[in-house]
Formats: structure tokens, sequence, C-alpha cells
């Protein structure tokens, strides 16, 4: 017995019925398979050779024993944490109706009159600097004037050169005469009556 054909609503079989294929358009069909670039095929050669090579892997391995650290904190770690701790918890703690009102006065000192006079002069010399016609200077001569030195530091001057110049060739050799003359004994003996009568 053959299966009953699904009966389609009769306002689909209706439209399908009257449908013209002549409204259709021609349309050319393009058929897609693009293959892989050069660097995709390499990429997956490169990709299977890795594997096989992970796969194929017959290393050298040795065994090693896994040292677990875990070092405990020093005391000076744990004196700061406590600290460090001690602090969040007064922060977090405090109260803020404990402090007092207090009115912010804000100061800003404003230049007097003499201050902003000096600005404006020396900005004002500044501008004629900078603006100043170099055209209408004049030619000046510079005279240069030579002042000669006066009589007594030339005769300095010839008796400093008279000096270095000096020949101590031409002095002539002269005998030292120490003289220490002693008393005789009348002058002794005079000291000696001076000496007694006195006392």
């Amino acid at each position: 017995m053959a299966a009953d054909k699904p009966k389609l609503p009769t306002d689909v079989s209706s439209s399908i019925a009257g449908f013209d294929s002549g409204k259709l358009k021609h349309t050319e069909t393009q058929e897609k398979n693009p293959l892989p670039t050069k660097e995709a095929v390499q990429t997956e050669k490169q990709h299977v050779e890795f594997r096989k090579s992970i796969e194929g892997f017959k290393g050298d391995m040795r065994h090693v024993e896994t040292q677990e650290k875990n070092p405990l904190p020093s005391p000076e770690c744990l004196e700061a944490e406590k600290k460090h701790q001690s602090l969040i918890e007064g922060i977090s703690g405090f109260k803020k109706d404990e402090l007092h009102h207090q009115e912010t006065h804000e100061k800003n000192v404003l230049p007097d009159k003499q201050s902003l006079q000096e600005v404006k002069v020396h900005e004002g010399r500044l501008q004629e600097i900078s603006h100043f016609d170099k055209g209408e200077l004049k030619h000046a001569a510079t005279s240069e004037k030579v002042v000669l030195p006066d009589p007594s530091v030339i005769n300095q001057e010839k008796t400093i050169q008279d000096i270095e110049g000096f020949d101590k060739g031409k002095l002539k050799h002269a005998e030292t005469a120490e003289k220490n003359p002693l008393p005789d004994k009348e002058a002794i003996e005079a000291e000696k009556r001076l000496s007694q009568g006195s006392s």
C-alpha cells in the first residue's frame, strides 16, 4: 500500500499552480572551492612535524625530586604586618564626630602698587630694547687715552731694573772686623767702687 502524500494547504498549492516561470531571471552559478595558500600549507606541515616529534620523543629524562618551599615569615615581617593591621583597624574605627570644625582661610597675597610699578617699568624697558631702531645710531670715534706714570713711579721702576741688572762680579772682597772691647782693670775697679758707694 502506497504511503499517502502529504497535502499542502490550499493557498500554497494554488500559488504554486499559478506561478509564472517566465518571470524568473537567468543567473550564472559560481562554484567556489578555494585551495589553501603556500603559507597555510607550510604552517600545516610544520604543525604535523611538531606533533610527530612530540609523539615520538625518546629523550633522556632524569627523575627530579620536587622541593616545595614555604618559608615562614620572619619576626620583622610579622611585626610589620601587625602594625599595618592595627593602622587599618584604627582608620576603619575612626570616629568622625570627634573632629572639630575648622574654617579654611585662603590667602592670595597680591603685589603692592610699588611692585606693579616696577614690573611695568621693567616691561617698558624690555619693549624699548626689543623695538629699538639701530638706524638711529650715530657713528662715534673712539679716542684712546694713555695715562703716563708720575716721576716717582718711573724712578722706582729704574731702581728695580738697576738692582736686577747689578753685576756681583764688580764687588771687592772686604775683611769683617768684629769689635767687642773688654773693660780694663781700672774700669772694673771704678765700677766696683761705684756699686759699693751706692749700697
